[in-house]
């Protein structure tokens, strides 16, 4: 899960629950805070989902102070101490978006990685994405926003080909500004040789810091 963070741009601000996905619109339910180097970052439920439930918190786990404190959330961590998953009540969730008049939406991604001793043999442009990703069209105003993630397709001659927007950072500018660098960028260098794909599948962050 990507960090959350509210933003300001063209005199409209921006909170940090809402969804934007081309014309899909909703409201993030579980909020990523992101830590620092001394403190974990942390998942947050909505504040209308607490209240609505009248949950209260202990530990990792949200409770229904109305019902006996029955568990109704629950977050377990890694061994780094980092949250990894957060399950909810289907009873009551289903109760909370039908007061909303909302549905729950539902995505799911896979990803292959290689784990390689020596990656001499991998090159990949220093900054090629850096360099051509235009942030001067953005707004100066704004200093941070949620990521912008893409997914494409190197070719084996390098080729960058089925650029798409997995996740929106939630301000068109940005999302624009960053598949405007993937498509100048084009072409990388050709897969190594000893790479036994004909294509690599890359998920790549534009993230947003000044």
């Amino acid at each position: 899960m990507h960090d959350h963070a509210p933003y300001a741009q063209d005199d409209e601000y921006t909170p940090a629950d809402r969804f934007v996905l081309g014309d899909l619109q909703g409201t993030y339910l579980v909020l990523s805070q992101r830590g620092n180097s001394a403190e974990h970052g942390d998942w947050l439920l909505h504040p209308d989902l607490i209240l609505g439930l009248r949950l209260k918190r202990e530990g990792d786990v949200w409770l229904a102070m109305d019902e006996g404190y029955l568990p109704v959330v629950r977050m377990t961590r890694g061994e780094k101490g980092y949250p990894d998953l957060l399950e909810i009540r289907t009873s009551h969730l289903k109760d909370f978006l039908a007061a909303r008049r909302e549905f729950l939406c539902v995505s799911t991604y896979a990803s292959r990685e290689e784990v390689a001793d020596d990656a001499s043999s991998i090159s990949w442009p220093e900054n090629s994405l850096t360099e051509k990703w235009n942030q001067q069209d953005l707004d100066a105003r704004l200093r941070i926003a949620p990521p912008a993630i893409f997914t494409f397709t190197i070719l084996r001659d390098g080729t960058i080909k089925d650029i798409r927007l997995k996740t929106s950072s939630g301000n068109t500018a940005l999302d624009r500004s960053g598949e405007r660098a993937l498509y100048d960028v084009g072409r990388v260098d050709p897969l190594p040789a000893g790479y036994d794909r004909d294509r690599a599948e890359i998920e790549y962050w534009f993230v947003l810091k000044r």
